[in-house]
Order: structure tokens, then sequence, then C-alpha cells
């Protein structure tokens, strides 16, 4: 019997019971609070399965009836799972020991940590697949959820959300009616600007990169699908702007976007560019912050080059906080993305989904944390 089935007959037979209950009632006589009960009720948050039980055993006995959105936690037998939750997860195959490949395993351990406790399992999907073998591969490998590690286009999105939910876990939240989970960029920006200051720099350039490609894949149609495309690091940009830019106060601060063409433009060179143009501003910046640690480690490398000490006259802040950054000196300071956590949250996101396929689409933006590093000096 399919969660779906037993969360119907259970509200059937609730329905025949008059008497009215609340969360507060139930919360006094299991002796948990308002919020547990709240939480093991609606199928949401981190509640071990025995005080689920407890608890809606105790709603039941009590005729409670507000079922919505419930969805049941595996019950364990003899080492067996009732319902056992499988996910699909979607995007680029990077290569091992690469940083992107670091980034991704930390969302994969993530996820399938967290699909432990419902004895489910991970199916990893080539961003190189046709529409019909996606979903031929989610059919096989019985999953319950697709995850978007990378964009598709939005009607292959809608074909796939007629046969399992779709989750978006990357940074540009453009589709509209999907579930969506990333960093929160805002306060990832608002830390490293905190952070500068309490340092004493006031002169500080933002710079980063926008890879532009004329060979747009699926024959991108959508304002979103080419903005997506093109750059996926446009949300990032978007906020630095807004720090630099658009905020009171002194404009004591400077974004740098260079373009590249990737199929023919280096990293290098387009990072000499941009040191070049940071390099003619008045006053000098003594921070610069960039987008990857890849970015980051080659910028330390190019400043010392041209005799320009890394943090002794400028410091250097970047995003990942992967092991290039942290197993070579000068250790790189930034922003740390927590795509662990998004990993261990997903499981939550499809839960609600199931248990409600037309409630309204939600978009979660964890909090960032702040990793400190030798590239990161006062200023002097």
């Amino acid at each position: 019997m399919t969660c779906s089935m037993v969360a119907y007959q259970l509200m059937t037979s609730l329905m025949k019971d008059k008497k009215t209950t609340n969360i507060t009632m139930i919360a006094e006589r299991t002796g948990f609070s308002p919020m547990t009960v709240s939480r093991a009720l609606r199928g949401l948050g981190s509640v071990r399965a025995e005080t689920r039980a407890k608890i809606l055993e105790t709603a039941r006995r009590l005729g409670y009836r507000d079922f919505e959105g419930v969805v049941f936690r595996p019950t364990k037998r003899n080492r067996d799972l009732d319902h056992r939750l499988n996910v699909c997860t979607i995007g680029r195959m990077e290569p091992e020991g690469g940083v992107m490949q670091e980034l991704e395993s930390r969302f994969q351990g993530g996820l399938r940590g967290r699909l432990q406790d419902y004895g489910g399992s991970v199916t990893r999907l080539d961003l190189s697949l046709s529409l019909d073998q996606i979903l031929e591969s989610i059919k096989t490998s019985k999953a319950h959820a697709l995850v978007l590690r990378c964009h598709l286009p939005e009607s292959w999105t809608e074909r796939i959300r007629r046969q399992v939910p779709v989750v978006s876990a990357v940074s540009l939240d453009f589709s509209i009616g999907v579930d969506c989970i990333f960093m929160n960029e805002a306060r990832a920006a608002t830390l490293i600007s905190n952070r500068l200051r309490e340092k004493g720099h006031r002169h500080v350039a933002w710079f980063g990169l926008l890879d532009l490609n004329d060979d747009v894949p699926y024959g991108l149609k959508s304002l979103s699908e080419q903005i997506t495309f093109f750059d996926v690091g446009a949300v990032r940009y978007a906020h630095w702007n807004l720090l630099v830019n658009y905020l009171p106060g002194p404009k004591d601060a400077s974004l740098v976007l260079i373009e590249r063409d990737h199929r023919s433009q280096s990293l290098q060179e387009v990072l000499n560019e941009g040191v070049d143009r940071i390099l003619t501003m008045q006053p000098l910046p003594t921070a610069v912050v960039v987008a990857s640690d890849i970015m980051g480690r080659q910028l330390v490398e190019l400043l010392e080059s041209r005799k320009i000490p890394v943090p002794e006259r400028i410091s250097v802040i970047s995003y990942g906080a992967t092991k290039v950054a942290t197993h070579e000196k000068p250790g790189l300071a930034g922003i740390r993305v927590p795509l662990d956590e998004v990993g261990r949250t997903i499981p939550e996101i499809i839960e609600r989904r199931l248990a409600r396929p037309d409630a309204p689409a939600i978009s979660i933006m964890l909090e960032p944390t702040f990793v400190e590093g030798a590239s990161l000096a006062h200023c002097r």
C-alpha cells in the first residue's frame, strides 16, 4: 500500500470523528513541543522515527483531522523498509580530482547520507542524455523524484514533472513551478563585505567572469533559459552589483566583470586582463573578491608574479573552500558553499511534494559560512 493510500484511508476514517483536536492537545499528551508535533504531522524536519510514530498514533486516537501534507517515514521491520525513497540526479560528470568534482561529492554525499534513513538510493544521470533517456532512467531506477544539478529546457522539465517531482539544486532559480534549494548568495556577499570591513578594507574589487558561448544546447529559447546557460554566476554577480552600486554610503568598491568565450580564451588570459584593469584603479584596491577557488588560486600566483605579495599588499577572497583553497599556501579565505546540507535537505522537499502534489513551489536558501585563510590580512 502506498503512502498516499495510507494517508487517504487515515483521513477518511478520521472524518467520522467530529471531536476538535489541535496540535497543543497532542503536544500535551505526548510530552513533545508543539513545533515537534507540527513537523511530525507535516512530514517535514528531522524528527526521530519513534517520536513521529508516537505523535501520529496519539493524533489518530484523539481524532486529529488535519493530516494534509503528511508523509509517513519508512518503518523498519527485520531490517527491511516498507517504503524506499529513490532519487535520480542529473548534471555534468566532472573529472576525478577536480574542484567541481569535489563540490559535487559534497552534494552527493549529503543526499546519499540522508537517503539512508529511507533505505533509498541515488542514481546519477549524465547531462548528455536525451529527454527520452532521462524518462526511461527514472522509470528503470524506480525513482520518486529528479534533482537538477544543471538546467534543462523548460519543456523537458514540464514533461518530467508529469512523471515525478523535480527539485532544482542550482543557484539560478528561474524554473516556474519547480521546488528549489541552494545557497543564499545575498548573505554570502554580506559575510564577505562584513569580514573585509572588520579587517579595515574599504577599497575592494569584486572580480568575476562572464562565460559566453554561442553554442546554446537543446535550442533554448526563453530568456530565463538563455541567462541560465550563458552564465551560472549571474545570481552571485547580481548581489555583488547590489553591494557595490546600490547600497547607501560611499562608493569605495568596484565591480569587474570580464567576458570570456571559453572555446578560445583561457582562464589565465582573462585573469591577466582583469588584473590589468584592477591595478589601474585609484585608489588601488587592498582586497579582491573572486567567484571561485580556481580563480582565487590563479589570481594569487598572477599577483605574486607581478611582485604583488598576497596578503601583504592585496588580500584575496574566494568561493568554495575546496582543497585547492585550503591545501596550498597561502590558504584562501572565503565562502564555504553548503552543498552537503543542500543534499541533506532535498528528501524533505521531495516528501512535501509527494504528499501535496498541488502545493505552491518553494524556494529555500541556506546560509553559507565564512572560512578564514592566510590570504586575508588586516589592511595596512
